[in-house]
């Protein structure tokens, strides 16, 4: 008959699923089921998502970041962040970079529902916003599976990155360099 509930430290809401014969578990934000992957995703998050790394450890976000992963990248922001993860030195995959805003007839907008759903679906420890608008998207929309599971730090804009000394860019991202990923 297999092992008792109660030999496997399941939860109390768990036990009668055990008890009937239940040995695995989907784990939410990990692996493929229904309503995951790229197909369960609306345009043009679901392109976001199949490019996104499966090993992310981190989530990278900006206001405009929407609009830099829509086919209208800026150069100097892509410089700078090549330069900010190039000083880090993580291993390729680490960093995913998920938009908290959409393109909707031509302007950014935020989406914090499909934001969220989308590190929980990367299943990252770590958001890293860049702005001072993380209120926006962190304030609201935030699942109730995120809260405590998910460490969120909010670094200044890419704007200001770009105006500062590397001395004082290296300063500004130390919380980054903290996590030694």
């Amino acid at each position: 008959m297999g092992p008792s509930a109660s030999a496997l430290d399941a939860g109390e809401r768990l036990r009668p699923w055990l008890a009937a014969g239940l040995r695995y578990l989907y784990r939410p934000g990990r692996g493929s089921g229904p309503g995951r992957g790229p197909e369960a995703w609306p345009a043009p998050w679901d392109e976001y998502l199949r490019r996104a790394p499966k090993s992310a450890r981190i989530v990278w976000t900006y206001h405009l970041l929407g609009r830099d992963l829509g086919g209208s990248p800026d150069p100097a922001r892509a410089a700078l962040f090549r330069g900010l993860l190039g000083a880090l030195g993580w291993p390729k995959g680490t960093t995913a970079f998920w938009p908290c805003t959409e393109p909707v007839r031509g302007n950014l907008v935020e989406n914090p529902r499909l934001f969220w759903r989308g590190c929980l679906e990367l299943g990252v420890p770590v958001v890293a916003f860049f702005g001072e608008d993380a209120d926006l998207v962190l304030g609201s929309g935030e699942p109730s599976g995120a809260a405590g599971r998910i460490k969120v730090i909010t670094l200044p804009d890419p704007a200001l990155l770009l105006e500062m000394s590397e001395e004082e860019r290296a300063k500004a991202a130390a919380p980054l360099f903290a996590l030694g990923l």
